[in-house]
């Protein structure tokens, strides 16, 4: 399986940033192909690539412009060229992105919400509320979050799965 993970940034390793790292090599050790893609990021890109994942860097500071389409172009092709089987966002920039990529190319996507959402403004939203019916699924993690994406994005419960984040207790 050749999946496009498709995050905001990759700065600082934050929660769903060490999720989206253990998640890809998990996958990789699995046999299955992860591909990652930030619409801007600097250090963690090398971790993954030290790693042997695939790292592409956008370098967009806005999802809408002339830089943005040439992204989503550049993403079409990717997806196309390498027959991704899955894209799984993180973050409300890479969802609304990977969005349109998974409507393109009629390819199934994923979301992952990662927090309450104290962070997202009315309009966020609002327009989660008209586009959470085309992702195929929603991950969570943890019911709390679920039941913030139910209550205010309105999302059918069935469509939501909490996976909470694992710890390695050999460290």
């Amino acid at each position: 399986m050749k999946v496009l993970y498709l995050i905001d940034w990759l700065f600082k390793m934050g929660g769903a940033e060490k999720n989206l790292l253990q998640v890809s090599l998990g996958f990789k050790k699995k046999g299955h192909v992860p591909i990652v893609c930030c619409l801007k990021g600097k250090q963690l890109i090398s971790v993954l690539e030290k790693a042997g994942v695939e790292v592409h860097n956008l370098h967009l500071h806005k999802i809408y412009g002339f830089k943005a389409i040439k992204g989503i172009i550049r993403l079409i092709c990717l997806i196309k060229k390498k027959k991704i089987d899955l894209i799984v966002t993180y973050h409300e920039g890479s969802d609304f992105f990977g969005l349109l990529l998974a409507i393109i190319c009629q390819v199934p996507i994923i979301s992952n919400r990662r927090d309450m959402g104290f962070t997202l403004k009315k309009r966020h939203f609002i327009i989660y509320q008209l586009i959470n019916r085309y992702f195929d699924r929603i991950i969570t993690v943890s019911n709390a979050v679920k039941k913030m994406v139910v209550k205010k994005q309105h999302v059918a419960p069935q469509k939501i799965s909490v996976l909470y984040n694992g710890l390695n207790y050999s460290r």
